[in-house]
């Protein structure tokens, strides 16, 4: 039955919201009624699988669901054979078991819609990030696992807790819990939604060159315009090392220092800060230099 008629369940549902009226004749349809304020919603099941015991030799004769609708609408005599069908299986179908079996399947049916939902959020972020599939499914398990809020936001103490699943050594600079979180909060409301995590967490991980320094930078609370000195850019690129390697692979401060000397040399003074725009405006004109930049952080 179920390989000649795929559509049944799609008959049955129409029945239950319609409460068979428009599929059953009146007078049997207002029995089903009573029954139903008097006995509850197991009243419904039973009179369905009354229509398919006493219709079953012609229902499995067809192979559209409109055929099933035809057939029970000229069921215009049979009230009582109905109704005796019916009451055979109170017995059998009682509340507790549709009760029983509702909340078997609904856990199957959750983790169906949870991976329905994973898979289309994944679709849906896929453009805005450079994150795989693989990476943004990770990414909603941890998410969604720490969420306590009924709206699926994270506020600050449960945010710490989603970056640290997925950025283990971000552990080393906690110092950059509170403006992280303020930086992925493109909206400005103190909470991080799925969207806000992953576009955030994209450009800090898998980004350009260019848009994890541009995060670091932003993190670290300092405007385009502002000089920092050693101990600032250590600190920024310290944390762009981490979100790259894990850990810092290089001897940054000697990195630092040839920055600066070379960023004195290009200015012809001695300048102990440099800005966003002075770093990139030296990596232009110094291919040694932007190499060893591109390479390594």
């Amino acid at each position: 039955f179920r390989s000649s008629l795929s559509d049944l369940k799609l008959i049955v549902m129409s029945w239950f919201f319609c409460l068979f009226i428009g599929s059953l004749p009146l007078q049997t349809t207002l029995h089903i009624m009573d029954r139903f304020f008097l006995e509850g919603i197991c009243v419904f099941f039973q009179v369905t699988l009354a229509i398919f015991k006493l219709c079953e030799k012609e229902i499995l004769k067809c192979t559209r669901p409109e055929e099933v609708c035809a057939i029970v609408k000229r069921k215009h005599h049979f009230f009582e054979e109905l109704n005796y069908t019916a009451i055979k299986f109170k017995d059998r179908v009682t509340a507790e078991l549709i009760y029983h079996l509702r909340k078997t399947h609904s856990a199957y049916l959750f983790a169906n819609l949870k991976v329905s939902l994973r898979d289309t959020i994944i679709q849906d972020f896929k453009n805005h990030t450079k994150l795989s599939n693989s990476k943004l499914s990770f990414l909603f398990d941890c998410f969604f696992a720490r969420i306590k809020d009924s709206n699926h936001l994270l506020e600050y103490d449960d945010f710490v807790k989603v970056f640290r699943d997925v950025m283990p050594w971000w552990e080393f600079r906690t110092d950059l819990f509170r403006p992280t979180f303020q930086f992925f909060d493109l909206n400005n409301d103190g909470k991080i939604d799925f969207g806000e995590f992953a576009i955030g967490l994209g450009k800090l991980c898998t980004g350009s060159l260019g848009e994890r320094f541009e995060c670091c930078w932003k993190i670290h609370n300092y405007s385009f315009d502002e000089g920092i000195d050693q101990t600032g850019l250590y600190m920024i690129l310290d944390a762009l090392h981490r979100t790259y390697f894990g850990e810092t692979v290089v001897d940054l401060n000697n990195f630092i220092k040839m920055i600066f000397e070379k960023m004195n040399k290009k200015k012809d003074k001695l300048d102990s800060k440099l800005t966003y725009n002075d770093l990139f405006q030296l990596l232009i004109v110094d291919p040694l230099l932007a190499n060893f930049f591109q390479i390594t952080i």
